[in-house]
């Protein structure tokens, strides 16, 4: 189990900075990314369980046309902690607009959207670079997993597009959540979805730049009536460089034998630059 209290109380700093998880040791020196790609995750949703909040983390996309009609991109994403399944639609061109092929689907994933979609902007929220052109984003949309999400939760699992933005939680907060006093976790407040229903996210749509907490923890997984699909397994980080003292799993170490490879990784990659 990851004793991220211990890291707080031994003055490293932690944070969600952006959708990724940002580790500032007390020594001053840097944690290697081979370290934080391999424990990342886990530490993320260690800190959410303690905020009893969730976050989103994105899965795949599918292309089709919806209700008969409305051409577009469906993007899936499970809760970190709670496992629910989510998803939300945006407005993209799947069919070849002119020439000998007009009215035909575009090959394999291929999309096209404008440049004032809704999904330009979500594009632009995340910080993450263009393709060349506007007709590649389908190559680039792997670069969405590492990232964690909030938004704001409609009927039937299905996200607001407009509200999906990288999430965001300071230092002090997660501080607080460990050192300080927390709040009766029962009566945490929510607000209501356009349909009075209660919503998992507190998001505040005049202030983007504030700290987002995620999604509010729900034990039962949902399902999407939407006719999509998940592909559990693509939740599982690629190109994870494994530093380990130990030779065990995260999950078999004692909290002692975590920390010590966490030592081990600063010390082994950076052994002069801090004196």
């Amino acid at each position: 189990m990851i004793d991220v209290e211990k890291l707080i109380r031994r003055g490293d700093c932690l944070s969600i900075d952006n959708g990724r998880l940002k580790i500032a040791p007390a020594s001053g020196e840097l944690v290697p990314s081979g370290w934080l790609n391999k424990y990342e995750r886990q530490i993320v949703a260690t800190i959410f369980k303690q905020l009893n909040m969730d976050a989103l983390i994105y899965l795949s996309f599918d292309k089709g046309i919806y209700q008969g009609r409305y051409e577009g991109i469906n993007l899936q994403f499970e809760s970190l902690l709670g496992g629910d399944a989510h998803y939300c639609l945006f407005n993209a061109e799947v069919k070849y607009c002119r020439g000998v092929k007009a009215g035909q689907l575009l090959p394999s994933k291929q999309f096209r959207v404008g440049r004032r979609s809704d999904f330009l902007k979500f594009w632009q929220r995340t910080g993450l670079d263009f393709p060349p052109r506007l007709s590649s984003f389908h190559d680039y949309m792997g670069n969405l997993k590492p990232l964690f999400f909030t938004a704001r939760i409609g009927k039937s699992e299905r996200l607001e597009k407009k509200t999906l933005s990288l999430l965001s939680v300071s230092y002090d907060q997660i501080k607080d959540a460990y050192l300080g006093v927390l709040p009766d976790k029962k009566h945490t407040a929510a607000i209501q979805n356009p349909d009075n229903t209660h919503t998992r996210l507190p998001y505040k749509e005049k202030d983007q730049s504030q700290s987002h907490q995620g999604l509010r923890r729900n034990e039962g997984a949902g399902d999407l009536n939407h006719g999509t699909r998940l592909i559990g397994n693509a939740v599982i980080r690629e190109n994870v460089i494994p530093i380990s003292i130990t030779n065990k799993l995260p999950q078999d170490q004692t909290v002692d034998e975590w920390l010590a490879d966490y030592d081990a990784a600063v010390k082994l990659n950076f052994p002069n630059d801090f004196g």
